[in-house]
């Protein structure tokens, strides 16, 4: 590739992801709009034509790492194991 490809890849690089983030907003509106009718009707799910539209309370529960660190650092340093992992961004 050369550095004139190069730089026309990062342009449309950027391009694409404005659209793609314009388009992602848009989604979230009106995901919004159909959570706060979903609150108003006071249901978890609900038939809108051929759709079903779930807006439920999901549980879960996760690890606090952080806390563990704080109370026991060398326990966390014993069961603590390193990633790697790389970053693409183009800005």
């Amino acid at each position: 590739m050369t550095q004139a490809e190069f730089e026309a890849a990062a342009a449309e690089y950027r391009e694409k992801k404005a659209a793609a983030e314009q388009a992602a907003a848009a989604v979230e509106e009106v995901a919004d709009r159909l959570k706060a009718e979903m609150e108003t009707r006071g249901v978890e799910k609900a038939k809108a034509g051929i759709f079903e539209v779930r807006y439920q309370l999901i549980k879960g529960s996760r690890f606090d790492s952080k806390a563990l660190k704080a109370d026991d650092p060398i326990l966390f340093t014993k069961y603590s194991i390193e990633t790697e992992s790389r970053r693409f961004m183009v800005a």
